[in-house]
């Protein structure tokens, strides 16, 4: 546990040297916590990984293709990142979306950043569809309709499934192109 607050620059601020992607304010280098679950990888869901960030599939048949950019380094905030590591993040969440509507053809993509429960800096990028369980509210909200509300949205599910699991190929490929 930290004792002190940790001062940060001025947003937008760039520091004249940085010496890792991963260094950031004195809080960034704190040890990683033995109770992080975001601190041990799942190599099942890992979809692509590298020294900064990982990206896993959240495996759940009524969000196809969910996926939970996360970064390797124990930080709560993005300020505790270096700005190199802050653009790498900013590029693979655009390419990662991007990759998502092209693929999924969702109506809409949530990408999202609380950390509230989990303090450990990941992004959920979420397809969402207007007949999807929670549309429009989060997905963390109670849902709107029954999953067994309808057959003809479990065989919609199922397609959006295939395609989810064609979506989660192609990302290494795509992520590692970014640096």
């Amino acid at each position: 546990m930290r004792s002190a607050v940790a001062q940060h620059p001025p947003v937008g601020t760039v520091l004249e040297s940085e010496p890792s992607i991963m260094s950031g304010p004195p809080s960034a280098m704190d040890s990683r916590p033995i109770s992080c679950p975001l601190c041990t990888p799942d190599s099942v869901a890992t979809l692509w990984s590298d020294d900064h960030f990982r990206l896993v599939k959240v495996v759940d048949p009524h969000l196809p293709g969910f996926v939970r950019l996360i970064s390797q380094q124990h930080v709560a905030e993005m300020s505790d990142l270096s700005a190199t590591a802050q653009r790498q993040m900013f590029r693979l969440l655009v390419a990662i979306e991007s990759a998502m509507r092209v693929n999924l053809s969702p109506d809409k993509v949530n990408v999202a950043s609380l950390g509230n429960q989990v303090p450990h800096l990941h992004w959920h990028i979420i397809p969402r569809w207007k007949d999807d369980l929670y549309f429009p509210d989060s997905i963390w909200s109670a849902p709107k309709r029954s999953p067994a509300a309808s057959s003809a949205v479990t065989v919609v599910e199922v397609e959006r499934l295939a395609r989810a699991e064609t979506f989660w190929k192609s990302v290494p490929e795509i992520c590692a192109a970014i640096r």
